[in-house]
């Protein structure tokens, strides 16, 4: 009797709904994520990482560096945030990692873009929120450029959210300066990533 409760279900299309004494559950989906990636080498400085393309099958992920470009204005609900893009395509290297060694950070699209080389994003990483930027400037008073220290361009003003578009990343440090490397001519240093 139960080979024919089983034939005669097979025969009708119907699945049996697997035990859950086998079941596996599966990894959560990848796509269109933010993420930080374990055990990278210091050749790749970038601290978050979007998914521009991921393999289910395999768990493997397609990752594109991001970057800050200023900060979200007074009128915004994330004022002081740092507002976050992708890299442009040839200013960076692109890495594939399996999915195992990233992480999923919370984060927000701001411009609700279809292409992600346009879009903004907003993230939520209780190490990056706008207390520990802010404190991280004062601790320095401001001193030399960081790493990815935002340079507003000259004449830059708030866009109809109140944010300022820093335009350029100035990737300095200290003993660079010497070699005549800075921010772009006409360009404001803002430290500690805040406009003025």
């Amino acid at each position: 009797p139960a080979d024919e409760a089983a034939t005669s279900a097979s025969r009708s299309g119907k699945k049996k709904k697997a035990s859950s004494k086998y079941y596996k559950p599966r990894p959560p989906a990848m796509y269109n994520k933010v993420v930080t990636v374990a055990d990278l080498p210091a050749c790749y400085a970038h601290r978050y990482w979007f998914v521009l393309q991921y393999v289910p099958d395999m768990a493997w992920c397609h990752l594109c560096p991001m970057e800050t470009c200023g900060v979200f204005g007074p009128n915004s609900k994330r004022t002081d945030r740092p507002r976050w893009r992708l890299v442009p395509e040839g200013n960076a290297r692109e890495i594939d990692v399996p999915a195992s060694r990233c992480t999923s950070i919370k984060h927000d699209t701001v411009a609700k873009t279809q292409s992600a080389d346009k879009e903004i994003f907003d993230i939520r990483d209780d190490a990056d929120d706008a207390t520990s930027l802010k404190a991280r400037a004062a601790s320095t008073g401001g001193g030399p450029l960081s790493a990815t220290t935002p340079v507003a361009a000259a004449g830059a003003s708030p866009d109809e959210d109140g944010d300022v578009d820093m335009g350029a990343v100035v990737t300095t440090t200290a003993g660079d300066d010497d070699q005549g490397v800075g921010p772009p001519p006409g360009a404001v240093v803002v430290p500690g990533g805040s406009s003025s």
